[in-house]
This record gives C-alpha cells, sequence and structure tokens, in this order.
C-alpha cells in the first residue's frame, strides 16, 4: 500500500526585521529587497494555502514609520494573502521591550489592520486551528507545559528567546537555552518554532523538533554566508527548508577594512604626537595625565589606561 502523501499545514518563519534603512554592508537597496523577500514567502503561503507562523521580530524597531507600514500593507492586500500570519513579540517589536505596550507599536497597527494575528498577548495562551494549535510564548514569556490531553492535532510552541543549536555552538552563551534541552523539557509539543537567534538550525528529539528559521535578511558582513529560508511543516511533522532567492556580491566586508585601517591611523598618529609632545622628564604617570587632560579622553577610556598601566587616575 502506497505512502500517503504528506501535507503541507504551516510556513515556519522569525526575524524578518522590517526596517526602513540600509545597513552599511550592503551596496543595493535593502528597503526594495526586503519586500521582495515577503513577496517570495506570501506567494509560497498562497500556492501551499497555508499560514505563516512568525516567532517575533517582523520589525526592527518597534515603532515603523508611516510609509513602511503602508508598504507592508499594500503588499498583504495585493498578492491577496489568503492565509493568516500569526507573530509573537519580539524585543525588537515592543517598546521598552514590554509586552504590555505592544499595542503602541507597529505591530499593534498591523495587527488592528488585519494583516496580521499577534499571538501571545492580553492573557491569550492558545489559539486552536483545523490543523494544529499553536501555543504561543513571545518576548520575556518564560515556556511552560500545558495538559494537552488526547489531542489529536499537533501542537506547535512558538518562543522568542536565543536558542542555540548546542553548547559547542557557543561556549560562552552558557546562559542561552540549548535546543535539545528544550525538547525534553517540554515534550507535549510536537514542535518548538524560535526566534532570536539569525543562524537557522533544525535539531530533532525523539521524533519532536524544535525549528529556528533564522533571519531573513542579510544585514551585517558576518552574514555573507548566511542563506536565508522558511521551513515548510508538514502534516507528519516533517520540516523542508526552501530558500529565499539572494543575489550574490551585495554583502561587503570593504567598510570593516576602513575603519580598521582608520583606526590604525589614528592610532598611529596619536603614538607620534605622544613622542613629539611630551618629554618623559619627570614620571610616567605625570605624562600621561597630561596627555590625557590634552587629549580629552573620555573616563571609560582613562580607566581602562590606568588600569594596563597600575597607576592611579
Amino acid at each position: 500500500m502506497p505512502n500517503k502523501k504528506r501535507k503541507p499545514i504551516a510556513i515556519l518563519t522569525a526575524d524578518m526585521h522590517i526596517r526602513s534603512d540600509t545597513p552599511i554592508c550592503r551596496t543595493d537597496n535593502l528597503v526594495d529587497v526586503q519586500f521582495e523577500k515577503l513577496r517570495f514567502i506570501f506567494e509560497l503561503s498562497n500556492k501551499l494555502n497555508v499560514p505563516i507562523l512568525c516567532a517575533g521580530d517582523i520589525g526592527d524597531k518597534h515603532q515603523w514609520k508611516n510609509w513602511l507600514l503602508c508598504r507592508f500593507i499594500e503588499l498583504v492586500f495585493d498578492i491577496n494573502l489568503s492565509n493568516s500570519i500569526f507573530a509573537i513579540p519580539g524585543q525588537h517589536d515592543l517598546p521598552q521591550h514590554s509586552l504590555e505596550l505592544w499595542k503602541k507599536a507597529g505591530i499593534g497597527v498591523l495587527h488592528e489592520a488585519r494583516v496580521i494575528d499577534v499571538l501571545g498577548v492580553d492573557g491569550q495562551n492558545k489559539l486552536s486551528g483545523d490543523n494544529f494549535s499553536i501555543y504561543p510564548f513571545p518576548y520575556g514569556v518564560d515556556m511552560r507545559s500545558f495538559d494537552l490531553g488526547e489531542s489529536d492535532k499537533p501542537c506547535i510552541a512558538m518562543t522568542h528567546q536565543f536558542v542555540i543549536e548546542s553548547v559547542a555552538e557557543n561556549k560562552w552563551q552558557e546562559s542561552y537555552s540549548k535546543a535539545k534541552a528544550l525538547l525534553k523539557k517540554y515534550p507535549c509539543y510536537d514542535v518548538i518554532l524560535s526566534g532570536d537567534n539569525h543562524k537557522p538550525f533544525v535539531v530533532e528529539y525523539e521524533g519532536r523538533k524544535l525549528v529556528n528559521p533564522g533571519s531573513m535578511m542579510r544585514t551585517t558582513a558576518a552574514q555573507i554566508k548566511h542563506k536565508p529560508r522558511v521551513y515548510i511543516l508538514y502534516d507528519d511533522m516533517s520540516v523542508e527548508a526552501k530558500f529565499i532567492p539572494i543575489e550574490d556580491g551585495v554583502v561587503v566586508r570593504d567598510h570593516i577594512v576602513e575603519v580598521d585601517n582608520e583606526r590604525d591611523e589614528r592610532i598611529d598618529s596619536y603614538v607620534k604626537k605622544l613622542k613629539e609632545e611630551y618629554e618623559m622628564g619627570f614620571s610616567y604617570e605625570d605624562n600621561m595625565k597630561i596627555a590625557i587632560i590634552e587629549e580629552k579622553v573620555g573616563p571609560d577610556v582613562e580607566k581602562i589606561i590606568w588600569e594596563c598601566i597600575g597607576g592611579e587616575a
């Protein structure tokens, strides 16, 4: 008997970081490009006839410019998006990182305009759909277990917290949650969708999965090799990465080299000036005090200087 063909039930994404400016590492117009990426995701949603689940940080800042909000809304209506966008707030979405203020943010406007559904706010802790149930945990809200009973629907937890793939990934980030540890701690969820970590990965434990889609855009020089993607979730709880088209050569590191060169030149100039203008006739500390005063060195830098040479201000 042939295997039953799996059916897509959702698109999993996070960290869209919609913004109104272009970072220095981009040589193109990121504002336009990000809407091309959104169009790709929205059209995929229509093609598969499934909703979009976003685990936080739709916006790069909590306040959106009016024209940016309009452009997002216009895109949703232009594509005639036939399924919902379910999103939880991330810290970038919230004024003062406060969940209570979500209505005053850009996501609040998008929610009122009925182009996204913000979950996990105003006491809401569950959303039941035809194909699955969602348990939302926005930024600042700890995950917890629920008595799911004998539910025949898959249960998806959406959380915005920094989850790492493994301890070896970042040994210095011991305070962050580990993917497998979350799967072990919360066996009630078939899938945990996490946002905040911009690195994409999928971790599986006893048939259940944690999916961290990573960022939709490449906004730093460190992301030159990053391949933005969404994940298609199927009714058998399998997932498939769907890569978002990108253009090569639009993320550069030239500005970093320039900054390094400028910094080296400033240091050389400063050292040369010290050699030329300050005679070491009395004490090194006295000369350093004079240099600090005349060069208007800030208090934080001054503190580091004295710590390095063992003197006192």
